[in-house]
């Protein structure tokens, strides 16, 4: 039996002028918007083709992808289907996302494919010039290709045959020896070796660098095979690689910027001076955090303002020594902070950050 069609395809055509409806659906959400548009046409070009399902998973995904929240992610995929980028009828009744442009890309990109198939009630799109088309819930087989109808016969015609093929089902007056079956080919080796949740990493690394460098060429399986190396082979955890990730993605120091610098995972195993990059990143990290924490009040009094990396660090000083003095009112932390930043840290913020640096790298009493 022949291998099933692979439905989705590996690109999709992006309009330089959007549609109106999308241009008033990115005017109300910003770039959070666009950004989960452009996830959402991944998604469904990737997968089925031409829609995807609306259902808490795809909520997962969407805060795992673009590491927003789910109640955000709802709220602005709901803004989308009020927009109309998504078609509202075929949304109410079958709880899918899709819409008349997005099949018809996907029909043009999908033309090479021996067969394609799409369901009946999904369809919006015009498929009158599209011969590879099966529909799904039609009597009689609907559009069905030729290719499609011989497999299926092939298949009947399979099922009526002697299971055993050996050559003692010939009869003695037989002349003709049964025709030995050829062995298998050996299937090739994978040229990459990975996990899902590696992969589920690298595309969560690769959103940043689509953002900053979007003519920077992206493999995603060859990057989700250097995460596990990473993890694997180097002994780094999942969590330290992505918080590492992210402080790459947002550094600038002066004219220098390991986000430019360091744009794949790979560069991270590579090494210099018998040191892996990954090393030799975390330790420059750890020095500009530690240097904002020693220098504070010399740039408070300068007028410098502090970085949230650097003011969470003078937190979390501030309170070991109150604790260390045996004082359970951490008013003065506070105000210690207020003085050096000239302005405190939010709550939610230094949570955030103290994650990132307590959790990762530095060491607390």
């Amino acid at each position: 039996m022949a291998r099933p069609t692979k439905q989705g395809v590996d690109y999709f055509p992006l309009d330089v002028e959007l549609d109106g409806n999308i241009e008033l659906f990115i005017a109300e959400t910003g770039a959070s918007g666009f950004g989960v548009l452009i996830a959402l046409w991944q998604m469904i070009y990737k997968e089925k083709g031409y829609y995807i399902e609306y259902s808490d998973d795809l909520f997962l995904l969407m805060r795992r992808q673009l590491m927003t929240s789910t109640d955000e992610a709802k709220s602005i995929i709901d803004k989308a289907i009020e927009r109309n980028v998504f078609d509202k009828t075929v949304f109410s009744e079958c709880q899918i996302l899709t819409s008349k442009a997005i099949q018809k890309r996907y029909f043009i990109a999908a033309k090479k494919k021996k067969i394609i198939h799409v369901d009946e009630k999904h369809l919006i799109a015009d498929i009158s010039g599209v011969q590879n088309i099966s529909l799904r819930g039609v009597l009689g087989g609907g559009n069905s290709t030729k290719e499609e109808v011989k497999e299926e016969v092939k298949e009947e015609v399979d099922k009526t045959l002697p299971s055993d093929k050996s050559s003692d089902v010939w009869s003695e007056n037989n002349t003709i020896p049964p025709v030995a079956e050829k062995p298998k080919p050996k299937p090739k080796p994978k040229k990459y070796n990975f996990a899902p949740e590696h992969h589920v990493t690298a595309t969560m690394m690769s959103n940043p660098v689509k953002l900053r460098f979007p003519s920077q060429d992206i493999d995603l399986d060859k990057w989700a095979d250097a995460v596990r190396k990473l993890i694997e082979i180097d002994g780094y955890t999942q969590a330290k690689v992505e918080n590492l990730w992210r402080w790459i993605s947002n550094h600038q120091r002066g004219e220098f910027s390991w986000a430019e610098n360091c744009r794949t995972p790979m560069k991270l195993r590579e090494k210099k001076d018998g040191l892996a990059y990954f090393e030799i990143i975390k330790n420059q990290m750890l020095r500009e955090i530690n240097h904002g924490s020693e220098n504070q009040s010399g740039r408070a009094s300068t007028g410098y303002r502090l970085s949230a990396v650097e003011r969470v660090r003078a937190a979390n000083e501030a309170n070991r020594t109150a604790r260390a003095n045996n004082r359970t009112d951490m008013g003065d932390a506070g105000g210690y902070l207020r003085e050096c930043s000239g302005e405190p840290v939010r709550d939610d913020d230094a949570r955030g950050m103290d994650n990132f640096i307590e959790g990762s790298y530095v060491e607390t009493n």
